[in-house]
């Protein structure tokens, strides 16, 4: 099952708004081991988002002395997204939202990638690491794909059999 950029845009709005979702969530539930916090004590050691309040108002930071490429290894090792059976009713839509969705809820922000290649589309993941930037993960092996950019063969880069030639990448950490 193929998606367009128009359904991307649609589903890519809906993993944010369930990140600020289980934001709200948290701070109302007064803050949580996923490091999100309001006040002014310090944050922990951690790869978390935090909410702060400065002298003026509260603000939402992003603690990315946080997110590191061996925690998002870590957080990959055990997540078990990938050993969902591909299917008709389960296609790589569900693979990157599913993964997406347990990444934020582990505190760690992620977005769905829309891939459009020479053949049709595909969805995988980013996140945004402060040690090796931007980092896509092919969401049905839990791999991370090196290189991805525009006029690459994404299965050559993903170790797939197959030739897709990528036209564009969206994802929410574009600039």
């Amino acid at each position: 099952m193929e998606i367009g950029f128009d359904q991307w845009k649609i589903t890519s709005a809906a993993s944010i708004l369930l990140m600020l979702g289980i934001m709200l969530v948290i701070l109302l539930d007064g803050g949580s081991p996923t490091g999100l916090f309001i006040g002014s004590e310090e944050p922990e050691e951690n790869n978390s988002w935090g909410v702060m309040e400065d002298q003026s108002s509260t603000t939402i930071q992003n603690h990315f002395s946080g997110l590191l490429y061996d925690d998002l290894r870590e957080f990959l090792k055990n997540d078990t997204t990938h050993k969902n059976k591909y299917s008709d009713g389960y296609v790589c839509q569900d693979y990157a939202n599913e993964l997406v969705g347990n990444a934020l809820k582990n505190g760690i922000p992620a977005c769905t990638v829309f891939l459009k290649h020479d053949k049709g589309s595909h969805s995988l993941v980013a996140f945004n690491t402060t040690d090796e930037g931007i980092t896509f993960v092919e969401p049905q092996t839990s791999e991370f794909v090196i290189g991805l950019k525009e006029g690459e063969d994404y299965c050559e880069l993903a170790g797939w059999k197959c030739n897709w030639n990528i036209e564009e990448l969206k994802h929410c950490f574009d600039q």
